[in-house]
């Protein structure tokens, strides 16, 4: 328990020099958690939070992504390892709330901002494919984390795909996903 509380000071205190701490979330690294979500859909969201964890090299040299160098450090913070996240995934049953859509795959609430919910039905629909599917949820994921993380998005951003920070960042780590 003491190594994580100074990890979580250490994350907290260099993350405060690059953000303005009024402005930003207060997640801290954690061990993964999950809400709601049954045995399998933990099993894949892990992997998907490892994949993207491995991925981070990779895209933070991506120049197309223009991230900071605070960009880098909360990602760094919420994907630096398999076992540690910044936010709880929550795994929504395709018959609640905006999963009811079924082009949802995913949302991020400033009700609950230490939250990131996840439409796995609805992506399994859309992606039959296995490696879609991973790839699919890996995207989203990043996204809605970047989200929780307050990464820069555009006016229209709820009307699909407009290249703001936070779906570009979906999208290099799909792509990624799709070239392994």
């Amino acid at each position: 328990l003491l190594p994580l509380i100074f990890l979580g000071t250490f994350f907290t205190t260099r993350n405060l020099r690059l953000r303005n701490q009024d402005s930003w979330p207060s997640l801290e690294p954690g061990p993964l958690d999950f809400e709601q979500c049954t045995p399998p859909e933990v099993f894949q969201l892990t992997q998907a939070h490892e994949a993207i964890s491995n991925q981070m090299e990779t895209l933070f040299k991506n120049s197309t992504l223009r991230l900071s160098e605070a960009d880098q450090l909360w990602l760094e913070d919420c994907f630096e390892s398999p076992n540690l996240g910044c936010v709880t995934y929550v795994c929504e049953s395709s018959n609640i709330g905006s999963c009811t859509n079924p082009s949802v795959g995913g949302f991020y609430t400033t009700i609950e901002p230490e939250k990131v919910f996840l439409c796995l039905d609805n992506i399994a629909q859309r992606n039959q494919d296995k490696t879609r599917f991973a790839c699919r949820t890996q995207e989203l994921m990043l996204h809605e984390v970047a989200h929780a993380l307050r990464f820069e998005t555009f006016a229209n951003h709820s009307l699909g795909y407009n290249g703001d920070k936070v779906y570009r960042l979906g999208r290099a780590v799909f792509d990624l996903c799709l070239q392994e």
